[in-house]
């Protein structure tokens, strides 16, 4: 039985992107370049992997309406995609990227009634061990730990990137991936990390606790990696490039090398340096990176072995 890559967008959004010259408060502040994709971590995920040749199924929960007026671009991208109808409109989230200014105003998190729930618990159903699940974005925390408790009687290998103070509580379910920055480890894990030694002693304290693979993002200070073989990679930025927009960057990260990784267990080193070069194609565009983009990075990524 093959192995197939899912990702799970429990809180789908619309995203309106604005690029502007400048943003000045307290006045009217007009827009000359504007576009609507569809967002959420896991369909940012499911995108990128499609981009670079990796198959894989989106589900998600946009309502019908939503869901219709993104099919051309769905189509476009070749993806493919589950989408449980939610009763309620998809959240709006707006994202501004100017000279002076950048910010983003997002919509709340989606709500999920019983219904939708037991229809997503069918979906995930369907997976099997040979799978990968990558959960990703926010959600109510008694829902993950149900998602969580499903795959783990199933054995079903999954990526663990949401919004949650929780973290520490579902390490038990051995994550196959986590990615937290510097500050969220710090904070949910009552640390203070000042220099590289410390990171690296977080990061083996994590391990220990049932994560496989850990991956710390340190934005344009580049990426650590602790493998389930013990190994620790220290990816760095060559030369900076510029900023077009963060949005969709860590999940470009983390799907680009788990997806490969799941699959060759020996090549962490260059999945982990293509991840970063995706990454960085990301960050390049207006709206996620491509293949195209990782290549012409690849050569601006440097990545060493620590350990």
């Amino acid at each position: 039985m093959s192995n197939k890559i899912y990702t799970l967008t429990l809180s789908p959004s619309k995203d309106f992107i604005i690029e502007n010259s400048r943003f000045e408060l307290n006045k009217v502040n007009r827009y000359v370049e504007s576009s609507i994709y569809p967002g959420g971590k896991g369909i940012n995920a499911s995108i990128i992997l499609n981009r670079h040749g990796i198959e894989n199924t989106a589900i998600s929960f946009y309502d019908n309406d939503t869901f219709k007026e993104f099919s051309g671009i769905f189509q476009d991208e070749n993806l493919k995609i589950t989408n449980i109808d939610h009763p309620k409109k998809t959240r709006l989230n707006i994202k501004f990227y100017g000279s002076n200014a950048e910010f983003e105003l997002n919509g709340p998190k989606t709500t999920l009634t019983f219904d939708l729930i037991n229809k997503l618990k069918k979906e995930i159903s369907k997976l099997n061990e040979n799978d990968l699940l990558l959960i990703m974005g926010q959600s109510n925390d008694f829902l993950i730990e149900e998602i969580l408790e499903i795959i783990s009687k199933r054995n079903i290998n999954f990526v663990l990137d949401i919004d949650t103070e929780k973290i520490v509580d579902f390490l038990k379910y051995k994550p196959f991936l986590i990615k937290p920055n510097k500050l969220e480890l710090e904070k949910n894990f009552n640390v203070k990390i000042e220099n590289e030694s410390d990171l690296l002693e977080v990061m083996k304290k994590i391990q220990s606790n049932g994560v496989k693979n850990i991956m710390v993002s340190l934005d344009k200070n580049g990426s650590y990696l602790l493998t389930d073989k013990g190994e620790i990679y220290k990816a760095t930025v060559i030369k900076p490039i510029k900023l077009v927009s963060a949005t969709g960057a860590g999940d470009t990260l983390i799907s680009m090398f788990s997806a490969n990784y799941f699959f060759n267990k020996n090549n962490a080193k260059d999945f982990f340096k293509l991840a970063n070069a995706s990454a960085m194609g990301t960050v390049n565009s207006t709206w996620l990176g491509n293949k195209k983009l990782t290549e012409k990075f690849l050569s601006n990524v440097k990545v060493e072995k620590l350990a």
